[in-house]
């Protein structure tokens, strides 16, 4: 199975799951007039939704290349995690004032019951369990919308986490803790949501990559057959790959045919030997003997 294959099935698995959550917190919500669990269970609505983002981003980034997309549709990803990330604000936003709105009329707000406590409490737990199994599945294939899920799943652990506390306060005696957790919940999503857009913009700015994975790039094109030593490197993220471009330094008595084949052989090992590179356009730049010992120095 194929790393946008294991998105997808991670991304529909996610779906699921929060269609079955979602139905429990609004049905139990409903019933015991609990706002918290209303709002965690408005918030699952939106994980659905957000499921089907990341399923649809991650589809139209593995498209192949065309002739307006020369370079491929990575970005796609960042675009499904912006959308994601307005959609979680809005959500927040909505969560944040009708939980005001209680708390400026408290004589609404109910006491809920058992049942209302255990949904908190079963939510939260499965909630965790989906954070940890899709981090680790978007770390293994390096996918922006899974990332940006997966912090979205760990954003619901604390809403579910303020759910439990608002409800059992609720519980046992303190009914307004119900709606101030619902406002809490609020301000955590819109978090999250702020977190996921910047990552999502830091990549679709042409940010350059790491400076670990600059490193392993230098590294690897000075290692190459041919190379005295690397001139310059420029790098800029495109979605969750990298695009990079250097310049390496040959001995200038070298065939034109032997330069172009060292040329050839430094793209195909970075390409190879660091994934995360999509392309790498290479430069040469031929230097006299004489130089090659302050060449072999600098690369040092």
């Amino acid at each position: 199975m194929n790393h946008n294959q294991v998105a997808l099935s991670t991304a529909a698995r996610n779906m699921l799951l929060n269609v079955l959550l979602a139905v429990a917190k609004l049905t139990v919500g409903a019933l015991t007039g609990s706002e918290a669990l209303l709002s965690d269970g408005v918030h699952g609505v939106t994980d659905v939704l957000s499921a089907v983002v990341v399923i649809v981003g991650i589809r139209l980034s593995a498209s192949k290349r065309d002739a307006r997309h020369p370079y491929g549709h990575e970005r796609m990803e960042c675009v499904a995690a912006v959308v994601l990330s307005v959609l979680i604000a809005a959500t927040g936003i909505y969560l944040g004032s009708a939980g005001a709105q209680s708390l400026c009329t408290p004589e609404t707000v109910t006491s809920p019951g058992m049942i209302a406590l255990i949904t908190a409490g079963v939510s939260l737990i499965v909630k965790e369990w989906m954070f940890r199994a899709t981090r680790r599945q978007a770390e293994r294939t390096r996918s922006a919308a899974l990332m940006a899920d997966a912090w979205h799943q760990r954003t619901d652990v604390f809403t579910s986490l303020g759910g439990l506390i608002g409800v059992g306060g609720a519980c046992l005696g303190a009914p307004v803790l119900d709606p101030v957790a619902a406002c809490v919940i609020s301000l955590l999503i819109v978090r999250a949501a702020v977190r996921i857009f910047a990552d999502a913009m830091r990549k679709m700015t042409d940010c350059a990559c790491e400076d670990a994975t600059a490193n392993d790039i230098t590294k690897t094109a000075s290692e190459s057959d041919g190379v005295l030593a690397v001139e310059s490197l420029r790098t800029r993220l495109f979605g969750d790959c990298v695009l990079c471009e250097l310049t390496v330094t040959v001995d200038e008595r070298l065939s034109s045919s032997e330069a172009y084949g060292v040329m050839c052989a430094v793209k195909r090992r970075v390409e190879e030997r660091v994934p995360v590179v999509k392309e790498c356009a290479v430069h040469i730049h031929p230097i006299a003997v004489a130089n090659r010992a302050e060449a072999w120095y600098n690369n040092k």
